[in-house]
């Protein structure tokens, strides 16, 4: 697991969500690391609603037209990534 430090809560990326990352565009991927930071730090102050059907246990993040689904647990101040990708193929086969 990759983790990436933040004031708040750590973020803890798993393998899938790792590959995800380094297979995309520099760019967009920067967008979507400090996007994870901003969430690291403000997650405490959203209820973000979960998703539907086998991704019910998680919530999502958007940057742009990119997703980042994630699951939040508040006793270890850790959150897992699970899935990062295009929001047309995200939720595709999970």
């Amino acid at each position: 697991m990759l983790g990436l430090d933040s004031a708040m809560y750590k973020i803890r990326l798993l393998k899938e969500a790792s590959r995800n990352l380094e297979q995309l565009d520099k760019t967009v991927a920067g967008r979507i690391v400090r996007k994870m930071n901003w969430l690291a730090e403000n997650v405490e102050t959203m209820s973000p609603k979960g998703l539907r059907k086998n991704l019910s246990a998680y919530a999502k993040l958007r940057e742009g037209n990119y997703r980042v689904i994630y699951q939040v647990l508040p006793e270890e101040e850790i959150i897992i990534v699970h899935f990062i990708g295009h929001r047309s193929e995200i939720y595709k086969n999970k």
